[in-house]
């Protein structure tokens, strides 16, 4: 994996956070909270059992805490993540974006496991209410196999536009595709994404967390490559592609 830093307009700055994107964090951080109580006081019981518990709880505190911190940072300005490729360009998040929600769920499933297997049977009845964890973990474990299917980040090649696992999936040839708009979404799902315009259809929003890339460099990579057809070789390079892009619109007023 290769790390890039192109120039480029700035159409989407780094703005603050409005009330309503740290809203969609509270019940995750109030979560937390909760679970570090949990935690605390397990910690404090007599039985080696309990004490196990409480350290799979921290564990899993911890898990809730990196995903939080994952989906609330955005790609730095100029930033592209390049996966060794010889034929696309393929952009890619980073392994802790990658791993976090995988992570996350295995541990519902140890948590929700060890509690079944040792408290199922005993006084705890709080406790046995607690293999609940196992059932969201096996489900959520499931979900993260199956989105395995799709490409990780996304493929910028000669021929189409594809990927996002964990998001929209993409499969768009560049005969079909109209225009590329960008943008910032507030609230459940906020971020900041660029939108592909179809012939028919709904756009389909591309969220660059999932890309490992500055927002605004994959919008003007897009467009470029859209608006440049006989260019679009040079996608099987992947460091010319950005290279052209950015000479293209380096210092250039396109905003």
């Amino acid at each position: 994996m290769t790390l890039f830093h192109i120039s480029c307009p700035q159409i989407l700055n780094d703005p603050k956070r409005s009330w309503s994107d740290i809203r969609v964090f509270l019940p995750i951080f109030l979560g937390v909270a909760a679970l570090s109580g949990i935690t605390l006081t397990l910690f404090m019981a007599d039985s080696a059992a309990v004490r196990g518990a409480a350290i799979l709880w921290l564990i899993l505190v911890l898990c809730l805490t990196w995903v939080a911190i994952m989906y609330g940072r955005h790609p730095d300005s100029g930033t592209v993540r390049v996966a060794h490729t010889s034929d696309r360009l393929n952009l890619v998040p980073s392994w802790a974006v990658v791993l976090a929600n995988p992570m996350c769920m295995m541990m519902c499933v140890v948590v929700g496991g060890y509690h079944w297997a040792t408290f199922g049977s005993g006084g705890y009845s709080a406790a046995r209410h607690l293999r609940l964890f196992l059932i969201v973990g096996i489900i959520g474990s499931i979900w993260e196999l199956w989105k395995l299917r799709s490409p990780a980040g996304l493929s910028i090649t000669p021929d189409c536009i594809y990927g996002v696992r964990g998001g929209a999936s993409v499969d768009i040839p560049w005969t079909r595709l109209r225009d590329v708009s960008i943008d910032v979404a507030h609230g459940i799902g906020g971020g900041r994404y660029i939108y592909l315009h179809q012939e028919q259809g709904s756009p389909i929003r591309v969220d660059s967390r999932l890309t490992g890339t500055d927002v605004n460099v994959l919008y003007w990579t897009v467009r470029y490559f859209l608006e440049h057809p006989e260019q679009r070789e040079l996608l099987r390079d992947p460091e010319a592609a950005l290279r052209r892009v950015e000479e293209a619109y380096r210092g250039a007023d396109h905003l």
